[in-house]
């Protein structure tokens, strides 16, 4: 379970852990032996990093919950949610079973956001119906 969670919510998909200037690469290069700018040392370790780190999680997080919405409460386009969600479940059965990085979990999210998309559109939908039927009452 510990597995699942951290590869479906790290909203970075790991690009600051394999892009990490202190990391030694693959080839044996180390980055760390060139100079890192202000910028660059913020980027990875300081305010830029808290800052784009918290707005990754907020989208990630209006990602999911729009996907969420989406299955639990459209009734209408069976086959095609029951494809989406047949995609979806595939990839986290492949995760779960075989892969362990997070940086692989990217491709589902690319198929996630037309889903997360109509979900938001259903969920406004449904919100301004129930409006709707608090003002006339």
């Amino acid at each position: 379970m510990e597995k699942f969670v951290i590869e479906w919510t790290n909203p970075d998909f790991e690009s600051f852990l394999a892009s990490n200037w202190d990391s030694v690469q693959a080839n044996g290069y180390n980055q760390a032996e060139r100079e890192m700018t202000r910028y660059g040392e913020s980027f990875y370790y300081g305010k830029a990093h808290a800052i784009l780190f918290c707005v990754m999680d907020i989208m990630q997080t209006i990602l999911s919950l729009g996907v969420f919405w989406l299955l639990l409460f459209d009734n209408k386009e069976k086959v095609v949610r029951l494809v989406e969600l047949i995609t979806v479940l595939g990839y986290i059965a492949v995760y779960i079973l075989w892969e362990n990085k997070t940086q692989y979990m990217f491709p589902a999210y690319f198929l996630m956001i037309p889903m997360a998309s109509k979900g938001w559109k259903l969920a406004c939908h449904t919100i301004a119906g129930k409006i709707r039927l608090c003002r006339d009452l």
